[in-house]
Order: C-alpha cells, then structure tokens, then sequence
C-alpha cells in the first residue's frame, strides 16, 4: 500500500523546502526527537519550523549577519518590528531591532542564555520569518537561483481562505476572519490584547483549563508580568468546582483558555456553561478547535474569541503554516478586542497565503475522512483482544 511505504528517517515531509513535517518512522525516533538527542535532531533535514530552523531561514540569517557587519553571535529574523521588539526583550538584547530587506532582524549575543531565550520566544510565539520570505530574500540577494517549483492560488487568496473558514466557523460575514503566521502567533496576540483591556480593570488572573498544547502553557506561564498570575485547572469537567473558583476570583479574573477537546487527552468540558461562567464575570473565553478542527466542534458560539491552527487541516500537504482569529459576533468583547488584535497581529506572508490557498480545498474533505477513520479504528481496537481499553473522542 503506497499509504504504508517507508519514508526514510529524516527525510522531509513532503519533500520540498518547505514541509513542516519530517519522517520519524519508529517510536524511538520519535522519543529521540522528544528527547532532542543529537544524533536524531541533527539527522532531521525539516522539521516544525516553530521548533527547527527551516535551512533556508537560517541561510537568510546568516546573510543577514554579515550583511550586518555582526561579529559574534547571531541574527534572528522576526516578522513584524512589534515582534522583533519583542523578542529583543524576552532574550535580554540590547540591540534595536533594524528593517532589514523586508524583514525586521535582532542581533542577540553570543551567550547561552540569550541564545537559548531567542530560541524560546521563536517556538512560543511563532514569529520568525517563514521559508518563502527566506528564499524571497535569498532570490533578491542572488543566493538563490529560482524559487521551488509548487502549485500556488493566483487569485485573491485571502478572500478564498476566509470564505472556506467562514463556512467552518458557521459565519455569514468573512471579513472579521483575521490570518496570520501560525496559530501560537494567533494565541499570542490575542492574549496580549486580553492583558491590555483587563490589567487597568484589576483583572490579573488568567485561568488554564486543562492539559493544553505547550506552547500555550509557555506564554502563559512566561508571558505574564510580576503582578499577573496564572492558574491551571486540571479538571475540565468539573464545572461545579469552576463555578466556586469564578464567584471567589470575580474580581480578577482576566481571561480563560479552554482547548476543545484538548490536546493530547481530548478532553471536552461544558464549554457553554464555562462562557455563561466568562459572561457573568466579565471574563474573557478564548477556545482553540484545533485538533478537532471547527469542522467538527462548533466553538464559536460558546466563546469570546476562538483561535486556530491553519497548518494541520487547512494546510494539509505539509508545506505550510498558518493561523487565525475569529470573534464571536454576539460577544460585547468583539468590539472592545477585535481592532486591537488586527492592529497588533503579523500578517501572513503572500506567497504562503497563496499555497494554502491552492490546498484549503481539500480541508473539508479530509476532516470527513479522517473523522470517518477515526470512528473505525476506534471500533477495530475496541473489539482487539490485545487492547484492554480505548480513549477516544
């Protein structure tokens, strides 16, 4: 079966430059990368760009270095001056951020820390520069001869990619459906938003529920300031216990974060009776459907803000990242954030808006079908003698 064919450990996923995905054949593998043994890391030619420096970025981030006439350590290249400024802080850089062609680059020193912080702030917050803008810079500084040959939208790509989104999300207006770079940079931008609005009210308290994806635990552990805090709620289904914490904490809770179902237990909570919670307290309810995609839950409603991971389903050949933003039309906090998270959030890049416009077609279909496999390999297991119990959702 060619869907079984062995793809050779380290090999990129698809093979192109800029798969985000890389094959890791064995459970070993995987644990090796988990474990980031050397040996592992440095057989992987591609890799989650969030995680692993695409090559072609990192040979955008040298010439950049020496362009720079820098020395010692090393250059960064972020998206958006917002988000060089940023991550200048967050790795303890003295250096101003510089416009550097087409892109915003931040020299971070030469020291452990500093290095190990920059790295940090790439994966949590998803900021650097994706593989097409590297090679753009690349082709316009003639360290590269052509760019890699793959089928891209020619039209409006933006248009096509909310209009598929809107009939996901249920809504009747596109428009208000934000894009950017990645779905950490969507969670990021909407929970400094979050901050900004509540932190003058008193509101300094921010509530996990559940065990979430990491990145969305790093900003909200890291991200906060000294007088801000953070409290995770490992129960998802205990909305008794909830409603208590809500009437004792009213006046400080800033905002939630709920992922439905979360990722990777798949649990799934009361999301309606949690946002009824978020509106008797002037909370804000920020949902991710990303490992179910909206497709399949219907978030929306039952939230202020829902953000979403474009690269898993949207994105579905491997070569692109992407996410976005959707508020809730019926949410009184629509109006108070919506402007702010537009204003703030790093726009996605044309060229990686035109590839996922060539594969979103093929978004719904897939999650029929995956929804399908999944209720049947659920059942053949369920049913196998050698499997004691399923958890599945």
């Amino acid at each position: 079966m060619t869907a079984f064919r062995d793809i050779p450990f380290g090999q990129p996923v698809p093979d192109s430059p800029h798969a985000v995905l890389c094959s890791l054949p064995r459970l070993a593998d995987v644990i090796g990368y988990e474990e980031r043994r050397p040996e592992v890391v440095a057989a992987m030619r591609s890799g989650y760009p969030r995680f692993l420096t695409n090559p072609l970025v990192a040979r955008a981030q040298e010439l950049a270095k020496k362009e720079l006439r820098l020395a010692t350590g090393e250059v960064r290249l972020v998206q958006t001056e917002r988000l060089a400024v940023g991550l200048a802080k967050f790795a303890e850089s003295a250096s101003t951020p510089v416009s550097w062609r087409g892109a915003w680059a931040v020299a971070v020193p030469n020291q452990a820390g500093n290095l190990a912080k920059a790295k940090a702030f790439h994966q949590h917050v998803g900021a650097a520069i994706t593989s097409r803008q590297a090679e753009d810079i690349l082709l316009a500084a003639g360290a590269e001869k052509s760019p890699f040959a793959e089928n891209s939208f020619s039209g409006d790509a933006i248009a096509k990619i909310r209009a598929n989104l809107a009939e996901a999300y249920g809504l009747a207006d596109p428009s208000g459906i934000l894009l950017t770079g990645s779905g950490m940079t969507a969670f990021y931008e909407v929970f400094e938003s979050v901050r900004a609005a509540q932190r003058p009210q008193g509101r300094r308290l921010w509530l996990q529920l559940g065990w979430q994806y990491v990145d969305t635990t790093e900003i909200l552990k890291k991200f906060l300031g000294a007088d801000e805090h953070f409290q995770f709620w490992p129960d998802v289904y205990d909305t008794a216990g909830l409603t208590a914490f809500f009437e004792k904490h009213s006046a400080e809770l800033a905002g939630v974060v709920a992922e439905f179902p979360t990722n990777p237990l798949l649990h799934a909570g009361d999301l309606p009776a949690l946002h009824a919670l978020c509106r008797k307290h002037g909370v804000v309810l920020i949902a991710d459907p990303t490992l179910a995609s909206p497709r399949v839950v219907n978030v929306l409603p039952h939230c202020d803000v829902a953000i979403n991971s474009l690269t898993k389903f949207s994105g579905n050949e491997g070569d692109v990242m992407g996410g976005c933003v959707v508020f809730n039309p019926a949410s009184s906090w629509t109006r108070k954030l919506a402007g702010a998270v537009a204003a703030s959030l790093a726009p996605h890049y044309p060229r990686d808006l035109a590839r996922l416009a060539a594969q979103i077609d093929g978004y719904a279909p897939l999650i029929e079908k995956a929804t399908a496999n999944a209720a049947r390999l659920a059942q053949f297991l369920e049913k196998h003698p050698a499997v004691r119990s399923v958890h599945w959702s």
